[in-house]
């Protein structure tokens, strides 16, 4: 393409020139908000199996898969009857990779509320930038039943931001199973001392 550049009065064509466009083009980036990931495990296995008095910890890891930041993200997760957070609460982390911290989740009743400053883009290597944190819990004697599943789930849209959109698309779960005896233990009877059966006849 072709443009006229002029200086003062443009019925002067001597103060006119043509200039030689050799492109038209322009680079636009579009950047999308997608909703936010959640992973949720129980000793970071998706289906555990205890007794009922063993301890274990509920592990979170909130992933940011866009290109834009995510920020104020705030996790919701209640748990089911039959499992209840430790008292006082007792959190491993929070720790982030490309984003910002912050403190450790709160609880309320048996809703665990963990808010995360922010989680950043995913950088040049496509790397999404996630926060993860682990809360221990233990069965509630009250309520659990040995040989019961308890199913716990982050719920969709339970995990939001400031921004539009970023809402939690997908839910995750973990299964506990609370049995008589650890996951692993065997149980067996012998003699303590070696018996010998004899024929009298």
């Amino acid at each position: 393409n072709t443009a006229t550049a002029c200086r003062g009065s443009t019925n002067d064509s001597s103060n006119c020139a043509s200039i030689e466009q050799t492109s038209n083009q322009a680079s636009i980036e579009i950047f999308s908000a997608q909703p936010l990931q959640i992973e949720k495990t129980a000793n970071n296995e998706k289906t555990l199996n205890l007794a009922l008095t063993q301890k274990f910890n509920y592990n979170f890891t909130v992933k940011n898969p866009s290109s834009l930041a995510a920020t104020n993200v705030t996790m919701l997760d209640t748990l089911p009857a039959g499992i209840r957070f430790v008292s006082p609460l007792t959190a491993t982390g929070p720790t982030c990779t490309n984003g910002t911290a912050g403190s450790a989740p709160t609880v309320a009743g048996n809703t665990l509320t963990w808010v995360i400053p922010s989680i950043n883009g995913f950088n040049n290597a496509g790397v999404a930038a996630s926060c993860s944190v682990s809360v221990l819990a233990e069965a509630d004697p009250a309520v659990a039943v040995s040989g019961t599943p308890y199913t716990n789930t982050v719920e969709i849209g339970k995990v939001t931001a400031t921004e539009p959109g970023r809402a939690n698309t997908l839910s995750s779960q973990a299964l506990v199973n609370f049995n008589a005896a650890p996951e692993g233990l065997v149980l067996t009877k012998a003699f303590a001392n070696p018996v010998v059966f004899k024929d009298n006849g």
